[in-house]
């Protein structure tokens, strides 16, 4: 019995990516996927060789496209493409990453199976791992998804079989869903793809799953300095998303939470024996903390301990400053 394969639209925003874009296309174009590919690329104004690169592959592939985004970022670069779709079925990634082989084929598969039993499917996501694969980036991909990240919520990238989640990277919606729901909020960098799935999922009710088989893999930072700047615009955008969606995570908070409290107790432990006693024994508990997971992490993952130890801290002090950084300027 043969199997009808839908087209299935691949959106991808790019923005100054020459580094990654060529291997972004390639494994796009190196789909196993049985049916007809549309590939949109909505550039926002590259200022290096991404959009010549581009027009290289548009020229050798007559399913990729280019379109100008003027709006730059990644959400309205997301919307231009949608609306420029033909297909009933949209995929996304990153021009900052790439995929398995068989990444849409996994995608459609858990999708074509779900929508038999499903009432309200909005699409099914996948997992990511770290595509630099350095001695900084697998400790650090290690570090973000282990409990103690405590920066958002990324439990879907740990799951070990398919499941309903309310947040997913690298999905394949169905079209009709991302328009009733409004596409993407421009008014988000960073955080609009939660922010949208959040949506779908508590505000119009849809389901949304993960295919841990469906699988891509992403540029981490390099260094502690990079990774610090982007936990720090993570942080800073995830409470503009919460405070658009009204949904809120109390974890989010909790390395906000933290900074503060050591900001104060410095502070005062300059006038008070009492306040500097409560700092060491806060800072003790922090650092015990860092010590053990580091120590399971180093044994688990077989990465650095000494790198774990160095990135926990460049994760929260990064992400805290950054909630908090968000929640100031929102008022």
């Amino acid at each position: 019995m043969s199997v009808s394969y839908p087209i299935i639209s691949v959106i991808i925003p790019t923005l100054n990516e020459e580094k990654y874009i060529g291997r972004c296309l390639d494994s796009i174009l190196g789909q196993t996927y049985g049916g007809e590919l549309e590939i949109i690329i909505a550039d926002g104004g590259s200022a290096d060789k991404t959009t010549e690169i581009i027009i290289k592959y548009c020229n050798a592939h007559p399913n990729i496209r280019l379109i100008d985004n003027p709006k730059k970022y990644q959400a309205p670069g997301r919307n231009l493409a949608i609306k420029e779709s033909t297909a009933d079925l949209i995929a996304y990634i990153d021009a900052h990453s790439y995929a398995d082989r068989d990444w849409l084929e996994q995608l459609y598969t858990a999708f074509a199976e779900l929508d038999g039993r499903i009432e309200k499917l909005a699409g099914v996501g996948s997992v990511y791992f770290d595509a630099s694969q350095t001695a900084f980036s697998t400790a650090s991909d290690a570090a973000l998804k282990s409990v103690l990240s405590g920066a958002g919520g990324g439990h879907f990238l740990n799951a070990g079989h398919i499941s309903e989640v309310d947040n997913a990277y690298g999905c394949l919606y169905k079209k009709d869903v991302l328009n009733e729901a409004g596409l993407y909020n421009e008014a988000l960098i960073a955080g609009e793809d939660m922010e949208l799935n959040q949506r779908i999922t508590s505000r119009f009710g849809y389901k949304l799953f993960v295919n841990p088989r469906a699988i891509t893999y992403y540029y981490r930072p390099q260094t502690a300095g990079e990774l610090i700047r982007q936990q720090f615009h993570y942080g800073f955008w995830r409470v503009k998303a919460m405070m658009i969606s009204n949904i809120f995570r109390l974890k989010v908070f909790v390395p906000a939470l933290l900074l503060v409290i050591v900001d104060f107790l410095c502070f005062f432990s300059m006038f008070s024996l009492p306040a500097f006693y409560a700092l060491l024994f806060v800072l003790a508990v922090y650092a015990g903390a860092i010590l053990s997971f580091s120590v399971g992490l180093s044994i688990t993952k077989r990465v650095s301990l000494l790198r774990l130890l160095i990135i926990f801290p460049c994760i929260h002090f990064g992400y805290g400053a950054g909630v908090l950084a968000g929640l100031f300027k929102s008022r």
